[in-house]
């Protein structure tokens, strides 16, 4: 007996041989990419289509989308509270293999969502076709570039999410460190600060310190004690010598300190260093704090203590280079 297919299914039929049966050819369907692109665009708008709101809320986020909450409750999203046809327009990436994150259109989201503005029942969606998930974040990018223009604080926190972190301290959670992780990375990295590469340095510069910055959100620290060339001085020692770091850094944010007889310890003199340097011009002040900061982390280790009158001595630009290079030789991401 041998077996045909009717209808799509099996069916027996007698031989004079033996009863057997063979499986059904299985039907063998190309896959087709939902989309071609260019080789040299790695996004390009396909259509337009309008979309219920339900619908839209339930797309994933851009992976390089700014905190909104933070933009809301820092008013940075007034011009959105009224109504206005125009907000309808948004934008979406759509993948290779069909998954979809919004590249526009967040923050109106969370106003909806929070009932501070009237939301519309549909959307009018811009859909991209994305080449990967790299291109959907440029796209994100192009799109903040023209629109009302994103601040490095907001930069920052979107860099949080794609970083994976989650600081919960006023100032990291705020964003507020957008210059110091600027300046350092371009520091670790020996690239001069431009403003066409802010954004990119602050994404990256926040990638590369991910571990550092959470490190120093258990610190606490505050806007007074952690200016931006302390910040980045606590960054750069935390990815050298995490564990004295944080110990450092935790009597320093908390402003342990001691100082007796004319001499102090490294804590209290990082304090009177930045007290010393509050009216020097931004760059030298940072530079210097960062060096100085580098500087007391040092002596903290060996116990060092300074005279009141002269207190901690910035490490030189060459050793800052070395202690530089030493420390983003550990602990890589």
């Amino acid at each position: 007996m041998t077996a045909l297919q009717l209808r799509g299914r099996e069916v027996a039929v007698e031989t004079r041989r033996r009863r057997s049966f063979v499986p059904p050819t299985k039907r063998i369907i190309p896959a087709r990419p939902l989309f071609t692109l260019p080789e040299d665009a790695p996004y390009q708008r396909i259509e337009t289509v309008e979309m219920p709101l339900a619908e839209w809320n339930d797309i994933p986020r851009n992976p390089r989308q700014r905190d909104e909450m933070v933009r809301i409750e820092k008013n940075r999203a007034c011009h959105l509270l009224e109504y206005d046809p125009k907000h309808r327009e948004v934008a979406l990436a759509l993948l290779p293999d069909g998954s979809r994150y919004k590249v526009d259109g967040h923050t109106r989201t969370a106003v909806w969502a929070h009932g501070l503005a009237d939301a519309p029942s549909t959307l009018m969606v811009d859909v991209y076709a994305c080449s990967d998930i790299s291109a959907a974040q440029q796209l994100y990018d192009r799109f903040d570039n023209t629109t009302a223009a994103e601040s490095g604080t907001d930069r920052v926190t979107g860099a949080y999410r794609q970083a994976g972190i989650s600081p919960q301290s006023p100032i990291l959670k705020s964003g507020e460190i957008s210059t110091a992780i600027r300046q350092l990375y371009h520091y670790v990295t020996r690239t001069s600060q431009k403003k066409e590469t802010k954004n990119t340095a602050i994404n990256e510069g926040v990638l590369m310190f991910a571990r550092e910055i959470e490190l120093l959100d258990k610190v606490q620290p505050t806007r007074s004690l952690f200016p931006t060339g302390i910040i980045m001085g606590a960054l750069i020692t935390l990815r050298a010598e995490p564990d004295t770091a944080v110990e450092f850094w935790s009597q320093y944010a908390a402003d342990s300190g001691s100082k007796s007889d004319g001499r102090m310890d490294s804590v209290q003199a990082l304090h009177e260093r930045r007290m010393q340097d509050r009216q020097k011009g931004n760059s030298v002040k940072d530079a210097n704090l960062m060096a100085s900061a580098v500087a007391a982390v040092s002596g903290y280790a060996k116990g060092a203590t300074y005279t009141v009158k002269y207190g901690v001595t910035a490490k030189s630009k060459d050793m800052m280079r070395k202690f530089a290079d030493m420390a983003m030789s550990r602990g890589g991401h």
